[in-house]
């Protein structure tokens, strides 16, 4: 068995094991990132058309690549030529003063930033392999048997292994990441089909299409967690970052939307950018008005910085403690965080059927999911805000123990059984 440090040297010197990914996701780093769809999101542009418009003709007309669209919404994305120089943001101002755009503005991309993707040494890794024989893990059932996979997260969510909720309907929560491994045997009979927003001809299946493959494995990770703490929930898991953890807002907002036309009721978002985007605030306005929670990790780069979609008033945004209430030294923080959980050696599927220990604020944020989940279950007529309001209410403060963040970590960490009861 591989222990961290041996894992996080093999890890710097760029070794490959089990395909194994080196970052947690969570939001922030630079406007523009590195991917291998080369500088697309260095170049790339969001336009939304008046309906009826034709977009190639419009792509020919400024000198632009179609690159790709959704007719639906009436939305794509363009690409500036190579030796196009006008700055991308003063052309999306000028594309904005054609009555044909009703929108237009640069897609930056997302990201999982935190193991430094394609251009740095990643700061945390996942660790303790354990195949299929893990004893730990236990089969999921409707008896919270993440009391047994990760006891003190448990404990402190107010869990017990005798617990028992009624649950009156299963809840779709759409996990939007780099895929799931849909063979784990612990998943089965938890996942749904999903999407690939990146090929849609293709499966969510995780797939090493990165340029070190650094994060592959993730969403599987952020699904068993969702798996272990509302085992009667369905997961649908949307393909919207390749496996160095990196996607395009386009992408993003098409999984999302597709999520939402296809049943989800809770949706987990565990990456980030530092761009407000208007396009990708906007998708997730619809998602909330269509009754969906939008749960959404902080970030890992341990500043109180707002990153995207966590950022936005209409998303949870969750902040990670460790195993004593305190704030993860990883986590962002701020005013706009709504609530905490904790993210620190968190233990969940991961791939080739295996199982693994990950720390971010990217595996926080699914303990919300799946609380949401239960509350849904529980009462399937509660809309998506008292949803969130029994999330907040609940919340166990922790600002004692975090005098230097005091109300920065939202109204605390996540009480399960609290917001169940909160009516």
């Amino acid at each position: 068995m591989l222990t961290r440090s041996a894992f996080g040297a093999l890890a710097l010197l760029g070794l490959g094991i089990l395909g194994l990914a080196l970052s947690g996701c969570g939001g922030s780093g630079a406007s523009a990132f590195p991917s291998p769809f080369g500088n697309n999101n260095e170049r790339g542009i969001l336009l939304r058309i008046q309906p009826g418009t034709d977009a190639a003709a419009l792509a020919r007309e400024y000198g632009l690549t179609l690159e790709d669209g959704d007719p639906s919404g009436n939305l794509y994305r363009f690409r500036q030529r190579e030796d196009d120089k006008e700055d991308r943001t003063k052309l999306s101002e000028r594309l904005r003063g054609d009555a044909r755009f009703t929108d237009a503005e640069p897609d930056d991309g997302v990201r999982c930033p935190e193991g430094g993707s394609v251009t740095g040494d990643p700061i945390h890794v996942p660790f303790d392999f354990v195949g299929t024989s893990d004893s730990r893990y236990t089969p999921l059932a409707s008896d919270f048997s993440s009391v047994a996979i990760n006891p003190t997260a448990s404990q402190q969510l107010g869990l017990s292994a005798s617990r028992s909720i009624k649950r009156t309907s299963a809840v779709i929560v759409a996990v939007l990441d780099t895929g799931v491994q849909a063979s784990h045997p612990t998943l089965s009979g938890h996942l749904v089909a999903g999407y690939n927003a990146i090929t849609p001809s293709a499966t969510p299946e995780e797939v090493a299409d990165g340029v070190q493959n650094q994060v592959q494995g993730h969403g599987t990770m952020v699904s068993g967690v969702i798996a272990q703490l509302a085992p009667e929930a369905k997961i649908l898991p949307v393909r919207v970052l390749n496996a160095d953890g990196t996607g395009t807002v386009f992408n993003v907002v098409r999984g999302l939307r597709w999520a939402v036309s296809h049943g989800a009721s809770v949706v987990n978002l565990s990456f980030g950018t530092p761009t407000a985007s208007r396009t990708l605030q906007s998708a997730i306005q619809d998602a909330r008005k269509a009754g969906v929670v939008i749960v959404a990790s902080a970030g890992n780069a341990g500043k109180e910085q707002r990153d995207y979609p966590a950022g936005f008033s209409e998303a949870i945004a969750v902040a990670a403690v460790d195993s004593t209430d305190t704030k993860a030294s990883f986590s962002n923080y701020g005013s706009h965080i709504t609530l905490s959980a904790p993210g620190t050696s968190i233990r969940s599927t991961y791939l080739n059927s295996s199982f693994a220990t990950w720390s971010g604020t990217s595996f926080a944020a699914p303990f919300v999911a799946g609380a949401a989940a239960l509350i849904r279950a529980s009462n399937p007529s509660l809309d998506s805000d008292k949803v969130a309001d029994a999330l907040r209410k609940s919340a166990r403060s922790v600002d004692s123990l975090n005098p230097s963040y005091s109300g920065k970590l939202g109204k605390g960490v996540l009480n399960i059984p609290g917001a169940l009861a909160v009516k």
